[in-house]
């Protein structure tokens, strides 16, 4: 009774006494037999699923596109202060049950527009604070819970107001339930902020359904006919009194409006277009979301591909290693030639602990010493189209993270260097680590194992990637890849899936980092190497021919970095030089 007048003395009996005696199952089975009542349930299942689903993914996917995940607080500030405002508005402004419809429109306008804001912010990663911004508009659809329950309540009449809330609650809770479920595995997927569109569009098509209503507010034309029938009863008793003649009484038109327009006002119509909205829909599902899938290679789109499989083999000398996981095996690549890179103070320490490791696989590998990236390195790499003649600058000074860029110059020539020797000699497949990668037990197994299981067009796998993201690959639960393995997408940001201390890559994969190496100077938004490489490649992860094809094993899996572990890390022990 918050936005219409409740009735008083004789009218409040009435109206009790209109309203449905029978037990509770016969009133479920009146609303189940109402055809606005599933309107405005499906319109609730979606405001409702939709308020769940963002709440539960809102901050893995700003920590999946790289945004502190502590921006949430700021986002629950946003919309807390907006709902409060469009409460009070709510309050002031509705005054009967009619203007219910319009505020639920509008309400589903703000879901659908918050959803997008937030994908653009994503996407193109803008600032954090249009993100905060994108929160407080949805808080503005706060009215939506009062008013949808409210609009039941007028459909369903007779029926107790209660046992309608109490349904519409039932079939949200339900619905948030399974959203959360859907949306989850469409972000492992490497949907990313295309959950964000996808919820916009579903919040357009809550708001469709409300369109389709009948008009008839059940429970206010009966409040309207009762007081018709008080005042006729009172015209009656002053007709007694007059004796001169009768008072006349003018009686007013109680009759619902119907507000739809012509085309909608056939059943027929309306249904028709309730399935051409639905069948929208799910086009647009297959486009935005499943579309990619179509893209992957068979062998990853199956979880069981026992062919491509090396055979399992126990521990087993290096020859007889070779023998199975050789180019002669089922895999799809050579054993890669492997390369350390030794950079810093301290190399010589360093190279021993790696060979402590190393060793143990029955490996060979070869050194590179690291460039200095001092002026001379620099000019050299420039002059031969390695990177861009911005970089010439990039000899000193710190990056915007305290970083030096003569080293982080002379890393990146490095790697370069390496990758132009590999593309203009006899190697088909490298496996390139950096100084501070130890390698774990099983390394050489399982990188073949990994191999035998990649695409014959990959480009670059790494093997040791901090905050990987993207499509999950799906493997056998006893696998020790199941869950560990993810496809680089388009729609992720350059801040994940970073690290190249350790990484296989291939000939055309070597060939289009150094493509798109040409430009790089450290300057600019993306200062590392490794980021403005992804800024570039992932974008042509979804092309259908000459795609960029990248994985990302996770962290401690096949090797751990010493730079990044911590005092207490089950590896800090074998990290000491």
């Amino acid at each position: 009774a918050l936005y219409s007048p409740a009735p008083a003395g004789a009218r409040r009996q009435s109206m009790e006494n209109g309203r449905s005696t029978g037990s509770c199952i016969a009133d479920v089975f009146r609303i189940m037999r109402s055809y606005d009542f599933w309107l405005v349930n499906g319109y609730f299942i979606v405001y409702i699923s939709l308020c769940h689903a963002f709440d539960a993914v809102e901050g893995s996917l700003l920590e999946h596109y790289g945004y502190n995940a502590s921006l949430t607080s700021w986002t629950a500030v946003s919309c807390g202060v907006a709902s409060i405002l469009s409460t009070v508005f709510e309050a002031r402004c509705i005054r009967s049950a009619t203007e219910y419809r319009c505020a639920l429109l509008a309400a589903a306008g703000f879901l659908a527009a918050s959803q997008f804001i937030g994908f653009g912010c994503l996407y193109f990663h803008w600032n954090g604070g249009m993100f905060i911004f994108a929160v407080g508009i949805m808080g503005l659809a706060t009215p939506g819970w009062g008013c949808a329950c409210e609009l039941g309540a007028e459909v369903c009449y007779p029926a107790r107001e209660a046992t309608v809330s109490s349904i519409l609650e039932a079939f949200s809770n339900l619905g948030g339930v399974l959203s959360i479920i859907v949306v989850q595995r469409i972000i492992d997927g490497g949907g990313g902020a295309n959950v964000l569109a996808l919820l916009g569009f579903c919040a357009l098509l809550g708001g469709c359904l409300l369109l389709c209503l009948s008009g008839r507010l059940r429970r206010t034309e009966a409040e309207a006919a009762l007081g018709e029938q008080e005042r006729d009863e009172e015209a009656s008793c002053d007709a007694i009194k007059v004796e001169d003649g009768v008072v006349p009484v003018v009686k007013e038109n109680t009759g619902g409006e119907d507000w739809r327009p012509l085309w909608m006002r056939s059943r027929r119509r309306t249904q028709a277009g309730v399935a051409c909205a639905f069948v929208f829909f799910l086009v647009f599902c297959r486009l935005l979301l499943f579309l990619p899938l179509s893209q992957l290679p068979e062998n990853l789109s199956v979880v069981e591909q026992p062919q491509t499989l090396a055979p399992a083999v126990a521990p087993a000398s290096p020859p007889e290693l070779a023998k199975v996981h050789g180019s002669t095996a089922t895999s799809h690549f050579a054993e890669p030639a492997n390369y350390l890179i030794l950079c810093g103070v301290r190399a010589s320490a360093k190279r021993k602990r790696f060979e402590k490791f190393f060793n143990r696989t029955g490996l060979a590998f070869t050194v590179v010493e690291c460039a200095k990236g001092g002026v001379k390195d620099i000019s050299s790499a420039v002059t031969a189209g390695l990177i861009g003649p911005g970089a010439r600058h990039a000899n000193n000074g710190l990056t915007a993270q305290g970083l030096s860029r003569e080293l982080l110059m002379g890393r990146t020539i490095t790697h370069l260097r390496l990758l132009k020797a590999m593309l203009e000699g006899n190697i088909t497949v490298a496996n390139i680590i950096e100084d501070s990668e130890i390698t774990l037990a099983k390394y050489r197994e399982r990188r073949a194992e990994l191999l035998a299981r990649l695409p014959e067009d990959l480009d670059i796998v790494k093997l040791d990637a901090r905050r990987p993201a993207g499509r999950k690959v799906q493997f056998g639960r006893g696998s020790w890849m199941h869950g560990n393995i993810f496809r680089m997408v388009s729609t992720l940001s350059p801040s994940l899936n970073n690290g190249l201390t350790n990484y296989v890559i291939t000939k055309k994969g070597a060939e289009k980092i150094l493509n798109k190496s040409k430009g790089f100077d450290s300057f600019g938004r993306w200062e590392h190497w490794d980021q403005y490489l992804l800024s570039k490649l992932l974008k042509e992860s979804s092309k259908k021919k000459g795609a960029f094809v990248g994985f990302a094993v996770t962290m401690d899996t096949l090797s751990t970095n010493c730079a990044s572990t911590r005092p207490k890390h089950r590896w800090s022990n074998e990290c000491k030089l």
